[in-house]
């Protein structure tokens, strides 16, 4: 099985095109809030906060199309959930594994 044809359908779940919007909209807003290209510290918090809006994007498109499946099935056959591609099961446990990020304790990171 190839590459493509494996993360294919998670990208069209995670609606990963939407997701990268959330990588710039931070990224854009560090380089106003900064007056230039973040460095330090600053680019490490930004990087993160890039990851942390992106994850969140993917696990709340995972959740929506959790609770819509069957809306989906009739108004977006299109979308992976609804033509098979993931069982409910398998939504569930993408959410749980997502929701453990949050949890983490951010003293963990130890910035210079």
């Amino acid at each position: 099985m190839s590459a493509y044809r494996t993360l294919a359908p998670w990208a069209e779940l995670f609606r990963s095109g939407n997701s990268v919007t959330g990588i710039f909209g931070v990224a854009l807003g560090s380089i106003l809030a900064s007056q230039g290209l973040p460095s330090g510290d600053f680019a490490i918090i930004t990087a993160l906060h890039c990851l942390s809006v992106m994850t969140f994007m993917f696990s709340w498109n995972a959740l929506n199309d959790y609770m819509d499946i069957e809306i989906d099935r009739i108004n977006r056959p299109d979308r992976p959930s609804p033509r098979g591609r993931f069982l409910k099961l398998q939504l569930v446990g993408i959410l749980l594994l997502q929701s453990l990020g949050p949890l983490s304790d951010s003293r963990s990171l130890r910035l210079p």
